[in-house]
């Protein structure tokens, strides 16, 4: 059985894969700069009381590694989104799909599926509908399918 919450779940979860690629892409984008940037270098005191100066340079390796964890990590978390992703999305479709009333199935597809909000579902739906009447439809037919 379909709930409002599956429904809102999907496009949490289309919103959360996003948000992970988003990460993985910046996360990449540092690694690149790590690596371009080569050593780094700077200066440190010490010796004689502290007012000797020394250069030293090296590859940043502790954060390279820090990054890399982070984007194994990520790319972890997108797998495991997408698959969720796919399994909600089968449950939706076919739920959607099920649906006799054609007034209903687009409202659905318009705000789950779409991610329009109630104003936008109104506006595309047309025929005089607004924000409060597509909503109350939906919750209405949510509330009978939860009776049968």
């Amino acid at each position: 059985m379909i709930t409002k919450e599956i429904l809102s779940q999907y496009q949490d979860l289309k919103k959360e894969i996003e948000d992970i690629r988003d990460r993985i892409e910046r996360t990449d984008e540092k690694l690149f700069a790590l690596v371009e940037q080569g050593a780094v270098g700077d200066v440190v005191s010490g010796g004689m009381g502290g007012i000797e100066h020394f250069k030293i340079s090296g590859f940043p390796t502790p954060e390279y590694r820090r990054k890399k964890q982070s984007l194994i990590r990520y790319r972890n978390q997108l797998s495991k989104a997408e698959e969720k992703l796919i399994d909600v999305a089968s449950q939706v479709e076919i739920f959607v799909n099920s649906i006799e009333d054609s007034h209903i199935r687009r409202i659905i597809r318009f705000r789950f599926i779409d991610g329009m909000t109630w104003r936008q579902v109104a506006i595309n739906m047309g025929g005089g509908n607004n924000e409060g009447s597509v909503k109350m439809a939906f919750q209405r037919f949510m509330e009978r399918k939860e009776k049968e």
